[in-house]
């Protein structure tokens, strides 16, 4: 019986190892899951999504003289004004058709110029970008481009003119009434200047002065709390 009993216990220790083995065998061959036919389609990649193309740039100078239209070259680069204004604020306005779709900004370096780098998407590309140009002291510039691989932009920014006209120095309309008054003039020099209230109405009578803007704010359009009225005047 007991050599019976030993017997047994080793034929059952065979049998373990067996489906041990069995079991590995198995799992080598993939554990009878899946397939291996080679018939089967490759596996789909990932959308790789947008691709970026090349970058489009607007570089361009800001100087100061007669406002007006910034003017669109697709020269190297702008020479060097020796006007040129620094710290300008270049805002641009990115559009894919009529959709918004970014913006960029920098200011002008101590040479006016500025540079900005636009990059845009296979399934995104910018066809309109709206420049806006500030600097205190000067009248706002805008301009509407369409960029190029190389786009170069030239504007000038006009001063503004700040005059100021207290409602002790008020003067009279041509019907008589009481009146914030501003005007342009062009003086005997050739040089324009902006005046308010009683120095326009010197300026006026002076030999060899032209009125290029005269502009009037009724006394009783504004409030009694204001004691002057201040105008920028390009």
């Amino acid at each position: 019986m007991e050599v019976r009993y030993k017997a047994l216990q080793s034929n059952k220790i065979l049998f373990t190892a067996f489906i041990a083995l069995f079991s590995i065998v198995l799992a080598g061959c993939g554990g009878g899951g899946g397939s291996s036919d080679p018939d089967d389609p490759d596996p789909v990649d990932p959308d790789p999504g947008p691709v970026t193309l090349i970058e489009k740039s607007i570089t361009g100078q800001v100087s100061a003289g007669a406002s007006g239209d910034a003017t669109v070259s697709g020269g190297t680069s702008p020479d060097i004004n020796p006007q040129s204004l620094v710290d300008v604020q270049v805002t641009a306005v990115l559009f894919s058709g009529d959709v918004e779709v970014g913006s960029l900004s920098t200011t002008t370096d101590e040479n006016g110029a500025f540079r900005l780098a636009i990059a845009e998407q296979d399934d995104q590309l910018v066809d309109r970008v709206e420049l806006t140009f500030e600097k205190d002291g000067y009248t706002v510039g805008q301009k509407t481009v369409v960029p190029k691989e190389r786009t170069i932009v030239i504007t000038r920014l006009g001063p503004v003119n700040v005059v100021t006209q207290t409602r002790d120095e008020l003067a009279f309309t041509a019907s008589g009434s009481p009146a914030f008054r501003f005007a342009i003039i062009k003086q005997a020099d050739g040089s324009v200047a902006a005046v308010a209230g009683n120095d326009y109405s010197r300026a006026r009578t002076a030999a060899g002065t032209e009125t290029l803007l005269d502009m009037s704010i009724p006394a009783d359009r504004v409030s009694d709390d204001a004691s002057a009225v201040r105008a920028k005047i390009a």
